[in-house]
């Protein structure tokens, strides 16, 4: 019985619930009777970790809640699929953390042009370590460790344990009061957050929303609602600069982050300000590491003379691409997110990971806005306030995440992805994966600033500037050579613009 649980052994069970997520069709909602043929090359004892973790609440798993798993539908001998997020390789009980599908998942070692090295749904192919090695490995499907784009999740806010369980783990698997939110119920049978007009006779709320004063608005404002004026809307992006691996502070990018500041300082015309996408740090949680680390960034960023704002990234929380911070969130205040708010952001006047700084025209022809979303510290609350702060008129909006829309192990991409579909923006500015990559659409990666680089751009940044015609031109360069890598323009309302 889960009441029965050993205190020594709730981490470890803590640990595979919330890391663990399984590749599966898609389920038929609200039946318990769904299970997913977990296949898989664990190791005896992680398979039995995982087994007892998912005992504890009605067998559920926090991302994919509507199905279960039994001891009876595992099979240790077939297909490896167990979507297991990591750092680096200690992370993983077999196998090797590698990039995958746009985030980073244990995965077993393969032979560079071989068919039948790998298991069944698994294909070899080449890709890269945290260090930024190349490496080949048994990867799976596109969209096989992503969360699938379901409605019926989108107000649990996929907070794992929290908000996305409503239910407590114990005996009996009680309810407890309503964790979802956005008027959304909780569903006592298998402990999920569904829409009050799809939830079935045993749920209970609704929950009321959360709502934000313009009082409240104005403390996640460094302008306090006076906009900084600009004669042109002009910026630069910069990327993830962390080092290789962990407290690995002897090894940091700071000759490449050095550069890349002393290029944007000498751009012509100047650039007023920079917005920065997140990892600035590899540390232990205690983060020592961490405050000496960020030290090395803001000497290199003091050579440039405008201002800068920051994103912040899943390495200013535990290092983790699911890990969340804050206050009440299941990471708690980790050092490393203390030493990052004290050093960075509250230099700035700024209390929360999650902020918005305005911009607008001398001549009062345009207003611009940068909105910068913490993933990485993801609540309720600040699913409130994005979608506040979205309703406001701005003329340009541009959203700061670190993770892309494929990242979605993050705890707050998903319900940021859809708050934001949801409004009116100009351009989604992500880093994470430690490449430069437009997708054509309103997403940019720029993730080069120094941390290793894990596709085919170089190190660099991208420059943004405002045309006459209202155009936004994006422009990638190399940091060494200043070459151009790419270039791309955007309307304000997000629409192609052409490049003359």
């Amino acid at each position: 019985m889960p009441g029965d649980t050993p205190s020594i052994l709730a981490p470890l069970g803590r640990f595979a619930r919330d890391n663990v997520r399984f590749a599966q069709p898609e389920p038929e909602p609200m039946h318990l009777s769904n299970t997913i043929h977990v296949f898989s090359q664990m190791s005896p004892w992680l398979v039995g970790l995982v087994l007892f973790a998912v005992s504890g609440c009605a067998q559920t798993d926090p991302i994919h809640a509507d199905a279960t798993i039994s001891s009876q539908s595992l099979d240790t001998t077939s297909t490896w699929l167990a979507c297991i997020s990591c750092v680096n390789d200690s992370d993983c009980a077999t196998g090797h953390c590698v990039l995958s599908d746009g985030d980073w998942y244990c995965a077993l070692p393969c032979s560079s042009g071989t068919t039948n090295s790998c298991p069944t749904s698994t294909s070899c192919q080449a890709t890269s370590d945290p260090a930024g090695g190349a490496i080949y490995a048994c990867v799976s499907p596109q969209g096989a460790c992503t969360d699938p784009d379901d409605s019926d999740a989108a107000g649990c806010g996929w907070d794992p344990p929290g908000k996305a369980s409503c239910c407590t783990c114990g005996p009996g698997n009680t309810c407890a009061a309503n964790g979802c939110y956005n008027g959304w119920m909780c569903t006592t049978s298998n402990c999920t957050c569904h829409p009050a007009a799809k939830a079935p006779p045993c749920a209970i709320g609704p929950s009321a929303d959360v709502t934000w004063s313009a009082e409240d608005l104005a403390a996640n404002d460094p302008d306090k609602g006076v906009p900084e004026l600009l004669d042109k809307l002009d910026f630069a992006i910069i990327g993830d600069t962390r080092p290789p691996n962990k407290d690995a502070t002897s090894t940091y990018p700071t000759a490449i982050i050095t550069r890349i500041w002393q290029d944007l300082a000498a751009e012509t015309p100047a650039v007023p300000f920079a917005v920065t996408t997140g990892d600035y740090v590899f540390s232990s949680t205690d983060g020592v590491e961490a405050s000496k680390q960020l030290d090395l960034y803001l000497s290199a960023q003091a050579l440039f003379s405008g201002s800068v704002w920051h994103a912040m990234g899943n390495h200013e929380c535990t290092g983790a691409t699911a890990s969340n911070c804050g206050t009440n969130n299941s990471d708690g205040i980790t050092g490393i997110y203390q030493t990052y708010m004290a050093k960075v952001l509250a230099k700035q006047g700024l209390t929360r990971p999650y902020y918005v700084k305005h911009f607008a025209a001398k001549d009062g022809s345009w207003t611009a806005r940068m909105i910068f979303i913490a993933a990485n510290a993801w609540d309720d609350t600040q699913a409130a306030w994005l979608k506040a702060v979205l309703q406001q008129p701005s003329t340009y909006t541009f959203l700061l995440r670190h993770e892309s829309s494929s990242a979605t192990t993050a705890p707050g991409t998903s319900p940021s992805q859809k708050i934001a579909l949801a409004s009116n923006f100009t351009l989604m500015i992500c880093g994470h994966s430690h490449i430069y990559q437009y997708d054509g659409k309103r997403e940019v990666i720029v993730g080069n600033g120094g941390a290793p680089l894990t596709g085919g751009a170089n190190y660099g940044y991208v420059v943004a500037r405002q045309r006459p015609d209202g155009a936004m031109q994006f422009t990638a360069y190399d940091y060494k050579s200043h070459a151009v890598m790419d270039s791309f323009a955007l309307h304000a309302d997000g629409t192609t613009a052409a490049i003359p």
